[in-house]
């Protein structure tokens, strides 16, 4: 709707805006400082986090860590609580917007890092221009090579700079403190943070549930992350969907995708310490990897292996590094014969690089005009992709159910054959087709022909099941789809089945305490008491504190 999107498009541009600031205060100038932000706003990957409502909190996410961040520099040069005040609200409402809210803390003390290293200006008539020193930096510190020399003038350096530990200390315990505040919180009302293979491991989205930790889980991040970069630079190859079978799976460290990402990474963090003197550069880069350290399932798993709307943090830290090249590229050919020209000449292939980039923009925009288009053009991007497979037919099968539409549930039927053809191996393709026939089974007036399609349904989640037995939610589905074919009459050893079902679900997950009700409902109906009686005792031990049964 245009009022959320309207939201959206205003959030983006007060990120945007936000970002120019901050590249003015890290000492870009005021053109450098503009093509950071613009950058920002115009690049296509950012079409993700505005077209899909789900992309606001990385929209507010990206907004408070920047205004943290600006709110940092403002204390930093004059300490008053009113700034302190601002910075623990931007961290407040970054943790707020999405769990990884803490970014914030490690570039907060990137920047003091700059700051106590003498890289960047406090602004003031005594400091205007870049690669001025700060005005009440340290004194400079001969440091020897030996080491107990240099660590003794070292400390000396920090002893002749009294006025800088205690605000960065301040700033540092605010930011650890709201933090805290916030674990808390979450620990009392949600519980214990837990990202156990047991609760994720039907999000088909993440396909790493179902690798170890070596290699997949962490070679798979250094891909992503080199992936991301190229995105940025580079944005031909965006698609829709990043995730189960369209994003790829390092299983191995001598497949050439890891060779070409570790190649593009050394080159990126060779860079980073050639220029590292670049306050713009260093803050930016450390930005871009902070920020996308949530999103790369190294510290943990997402629901996404991949997706471009989590990327919008790390975009400030990109724009940020684009800009500070643009910055020094324009210094360097100043001084050149034709400074000039070869500046405009610059300045003209920026121009156009951002029109470009709105360009491509815009044409994401378009096609992703509906819910339905965004998954058409994901399966066109990656046609083995099986969450826009079932996205599809799930809304064609909502169309057929609300409407009694039976045009768009023979569409529905059509789509989920194609669907097996292209990927017979995907349970997920099968369990979407048995939706498909419990929806025609629903809309069919010949009771016959309705628990004929039932029964096609009981079969094709039955073969959903043995090709992903791992899967939790498909073998629950599977138990009571054929519990119901027992009260529909089609097939008369449904219950029966179904109880070997849920006793083998209960023999591989003793933890799920519905599965174990289940279980013991069906032991009474079907007048197994006893059976039911032995179940009660094992259900106790597994689950102390539970109800009994």
């Amino acid at each position: 709707p245009l009022p959320y999107r309207a939201v959206q498009v205003a959030l983006l541009a007060l990120a945007g805006w936000l970002v120019a600031r901050l590249g003015a205060r890290l000492g870009l100038p005021e053109g450098g400082a503009w093509v950071a932000g613009l950058l920002f706003v115009v690049h296509p990957v950012r079409v993700d986090a505005v077209q899909r409502l789900e992309g606001r909190s990385d929209l507010l996410l990206t907004v408070f860590v920047v205004a943290g961040l600006l709110a940092l520099f403002r204390y930093l040069e004059c300490p008053r609580r009113g700034a302190l005040a601002l910075l623990a609200l931007a961290q407040a409402g970054a943790i707020l917007s999405s769990e990884a809210g803490w970014v914030l803390l490690p570039m907060a003390a990137v920047v003091i890092a700059l700051r106590r290293r003498g890289d960047l200006i406090a602004p003031g008539p005594a400091a205007r221009l870049p690669g001025e020193a700060l005005a009440q930096g340290p004194p400079p510190a001969t440091l020897e090579r030996g080491g107990p020399r240099k660590t003794l003038a070292m400390l000396r350096a920090w002893t002749r700079w009294p006025g800088w530990r205690a605000p960065a200390a301040a700033a540092l315990a605010a930011l650890c403190g709201v933090l805290v505040l916030a674990a808390a919180a979450r620990w009392v009302t949600l519980g214990a943070p837990g990202f156990t293979n047991a609760r994720l491991s039907d999000d088909v989205a993440n396909p790493l549930l179902r690798h170890p930790w070596w290699p997949a889980r962490l070679l798979t991040p250094l891909y992503a992350a080199a992936y991301a970069g190229f995105l940025h630079f580079w944005p031909i190859r965006l698609k829709v969907d990043y995730g189960f079978d369209a994003f790829p799976v390092l299983t191995t460290a001598a497949q050439p995708a890891l060779w070409r990402a570790a190649a593009g990474l050394a080159a990126t963090a060779a860079a980073g310490w050639y220029w590292r003197r670049v306050p713009a550069l260093a803050a930016g880069m450390a930005l871009f990897f902070l920020a996308f350290l949530p999103a790369s399932n190294l510290l943990y798993l997402n629901r996404d292996l991949f997706s471009e709307r989590a990327l919008t943090l790390a975009g400030t830290g990109w724009a940020l590094v684009a800009a500070a090249a643009y910055a020094g590229l324009t210094q360097w050919v100043g001084r050149a014969h034709s400074g000039i020209v070869l500046q405009r000449a610059l300045a003209a292939g920026v121009a156009i690089a951002l029109l470009l980039a709105a360009g491509r923009s815009y044409r994401r925009v378009v096609a992703w005009r509906s819910t339905d288009s965004i998954w058409q053009q994901a399966l066109h991007d990656a046609p083995a992709s099986t969450r826009a497979w079932r996205a599809i037919l799930d809304n064609r099968l909502g169309r057929a159910a609300a409407f009694k539409d039976m045009n768009a549930l023979e569409e529905a039927h059509k789509m989920a054959l194609r669907a097996i053809e292209s990927d017979p191996r995907a349970a997920r393709h099968y369990e979407a087709f048995a939706h498909v026939h419990l929806t025609r089974a629903a809309l069919e007036p010949n009771p016959h022909l309705a628990v004929v399609s039932f029964g096609q349904a009981v079969r094709m989640m039955q073969r959903a099941v043995d090709l992903e037995p791992g899967s939790l939610a498909l073998q629950e589905s599977l138990a009571r789809l054929l519990e119901d074919s027992a009260v529909r009459g089609s097939d008369g050893q449904g219950r029966t089945k179904a109880i070997g079902v849920w006793r083998r679900i209960v023999n591989e997950h003793p933890d799920r305490e519905q599965a174990w009700r289940e279980l013991h409902r069906l032991y009474m109906e079907t007048g197994q008491r006893a059976l039911a009686d032995q179940l009660r005792p094992l259900f106790q031990a597994a689950h102390p504190e539970a109800p009994p049964l």
